[in-house]
């Protein structure tokens, strides 16, 4: 299963390209239980801005998570992830 493999290079992947790549390929699992262990640490703290914005993305494909989208909508510092934070948001909203 690729799973181990995706979560061990959005952990340590020295390439930003491919931890946000593996990133996007792990919210497309659609599996709850990534959420506390990857996309939300990632979401709040990862250096590159598209990790975080394919974390946020993740986020709103599971549903919940409502505040922390909130919140990386309006506080993170970069222009792409906060609008893919407002998107992801708006997908919820949508259901």
């Amino acid at each position: 299963e690729a799973l181990p493999l995706l979560k061990a290079a959005v952990e340590s992947e020295p390439n930003p390209r491919f931890r946000a790549w593996a990133m996007l390929l792990l919210g497309d699992l659609k599996r709850p239980e990534l959420a506390e262990e990857v996309f939300l640490p990632h979401l709040k703290s990862d250096p590159v801005s598209s990790v975080r914005a394919n974390a946020a993305a993740a986020l709103g494909l599971l549903g919940g998570y409502a505040a922390e989208l909130t919140e990386a909508s309006r506080k993170d510092p970069d222009p792409l992830v906060r609008q893919i934070a407002k998107e992801a948001l708006a997908k919820k909203e949508d259901r």
